[in-house]
């Protein structure tokens, strides 16, 4: 009996020992589980992909589809920072990537600069003749054998009818009842009248035209090319079938348009150089030698506005005569 209890109790100790180990055991694991647990975690947070690897340098380019930048900079992604005319302006953002001088085409385009140096309103790339302020798209057409209006064409629109370098008739108005003869108003600084000389200021004399005051011109430059100061008489009655009637037609003021011939003296047409002649309504009436003139201005051209000098001495007007404006008249033009 005794024996058996001892028995019993013995295998119910063991029981008891075999417990305790597979508890311990089953600690053990749970707590190298655990261990293994958080340093998994650990280890995955140091090593994880933003930390290390080819995408920590993925996150520090701004530009991972353009081999060429890691940074928009100022063109942006794609496009490179090139300055390719070294002008301080990227090529993104300059209108003329190659001109130095141009950021943008403005009128002239790029390569060309919008410079006006005669300026006359118009830039070089308009204008057919940017040293000349007198000759531009915006100008009137002359009869003086260039294209003052810029269309490629010379002396067209029959300016070379009028008869008068500026374009414009001051006397016997009307170039189809008076075709070949034309008063033309305007000024001259080179004095006299009676030398038969090429103009002097290319033809750029009369009221309207490029010189109004006539400096540098002589009486020629008044005429339009093709035309001449009317030499004599003679010559105004055969270029006007009505001679000086009529001259001043549709005109107001008072009028004064000499041609070349003079006299000695005593209001006759009859060579020399004293007092100058031709139609107006101003002066004398000349005397039956200077017909079909109607009108002479003597003594040193008294009788004529102040825009007319006719020097000092009563005996050589013809010879002294200048003109400093437009106004009071000018010259009878006769076409050659």
């Amino acid at each position: 009996m005794r024996s058996t209890f001892l028995a019993l109790l013995l295998t119910a100790s063991s029981a008891c020992s075999i417990d305790r180990t597979g508890l311990a055991q089953e600690d053990a694991a749970t707590d190298r589980d655990a261990g293994r647990t958080d340093a998994g975690h650990d280890a995955g947070r140091d090593a994880g992909p933003t930390d290390a690897g080819p995408d920590a340098d993925a996150g520090s380019d701004l530009c991972p589809d353009d081999p060429d930048k890691t940074e928009p900079g100022v063109c942006g992604c794609g496009t490179p920072d090139d300055d390719s005319d070294s002008d301080g302006t990227p090529d993104c953002e300059d209108g003329c990537p190659f001109d130095p001088m141009k950021f943008d085409p403005g009128v002239c385009g790029c390569g060309d600069p919008d410079l006006d140096s005669d300026s006359d309103g118009f830039l070089a790339c308009e204008d057919c003749d940017d040293d000349d302020r007198d000759v531009n798209p915006g100008a009137d057409e002359r009869c003086n054998e260039r294209d003052d209006d810029c269309d490629m064409m010379t002396d067209e629109g029959g300016v070379c009818d009028i008869g008068c370098a500026d374009g414009e008739r001051e006397a016997f108005l009307d170039p189809v009842t008076r075709p070949d003869i034309a008063g033309c108003s305007g000024a001259w600084s080179e004095r006299g009248i009676l030398d038969d000389v090429a103009p002097a200021c290319a033809r750029e004399g009369g009221d309207d035209g490029p010189r109004p005051m006539g400096s540098g011109c002589n009486i020629e430059d008044l005429c339009a090319f093709g035309w001449h100061v009317c030499e004599d008489p003679a010559e105004v009655a055969a270029s006007s079938p009505t001679g000086c009637t009529g001259a001043l037609e549709g005109t107001s003021g008072d009028l004064f348009f000499l041609q070349r011939q003079s006299g000695t003296g005593n209001r006759e047409c009859d060579g020399g150089q004293n007092d100058i002649f031709g139609c107006g309504n101003l002066g004398d009436m000349p005397k039956p030698s200077c017909r079909p003139l109607d009108a002479v201005a003597t003594s040193t051209c008294s009788a004529l506005p102040p825009t007319w000098d006719c020097g000092a001495s009563n005996f050589s007007e013809a010879a002294a005569v200048t003109k400093d404006g437009g106004a009071g008249g000018g010259v009878l033009c006769c076409r050659d």
